[in-house]
């Protein structure tokens, strides 16, 4: 085959450089072990966060993308934003993404002050299954439809279809919440993570 590709680069080589830039496109569309422990290691440092924890968030992000329906740097993202990985609730519930325990959900709840009320708030006993749950919470909104719709690299597109407008729900009542999840995707690199 190497003679193949020499002959073939002799006869034309733009057609060797194209054989040659697919290539390079599907080795740095999936992310590999040492990019995510690299994400992961940031995140610990700016976090001040478990990385063990952290590590097994973003592993579990990327390898449930396509069953979420959310991009793995969203999802990141949003855990990030609402917990940094070490907030009470992250701690004492396992929850990274500030869901609250409203209907469907008849799992385990921990109670905490928030919003002026004692609020419910889900339970997780992994990030598998955090994930999961988010992608499911996500899905089952109407509103986010438009989300689910973007294209799985198009991250302003994700980040636009879940935030509040005049005249849906949105993930976040901060009306600059889209700007901060996105910043948080440029400033930690999360990009890297999609696949």
């Amino acid at each position: 085959m190497f003679i193949v590709l020499i002959l073939a680069n002799l006869l034309c080589p733009y057609s060797f450089n194209a054989f040659s830039q697919v290539q390079q496109i599907n080795y740095t569309t999936t992310p590999t072990e040492e990019t995510m422990l690299l994400v992961a290691a940031r995140i610990t440092e700016i976090y001040h966060a478990d990385a063990a924890t952290v590590e097994s968030f973003v592993r579990a992000a990327v390898r449930l993308e396509s069953r979420t329906g959310v991009a793995a740097p969203v999802v990141i993202a949003i855990a990030i934003n609402e917990s940094g990985f070490s907030s009470e609730l992250f701690i004492n519930a396992g929850n990274p993404f500030g869901i609250k325990a409203s209907s469907p959900w008849t799992g385990k709840t921990y109670s905490k002050w928030h919003d002026d009320a004692a609020t419910k708030f889900r339970v997780y006993y992994s990030a598998e299954e955090a994930i999961i749950d988010f992608g499911e919470f996500v899905n089952s909104r109407a509103w986010y439809v438009d989300a689910l719709a973007c294209p799985s690299t198009d991250y302003a597109c994700i980040v636009d279809g879940l935030k509040k407008t005049d005249i849906e729900l949105g993930y976040s009542l901060n009306m600059q919440w889209d700007e901060v999840v996105l910043g948080i995707i440029e400033k930690m690199g999360l990009e890297v993570l999609s696949k």
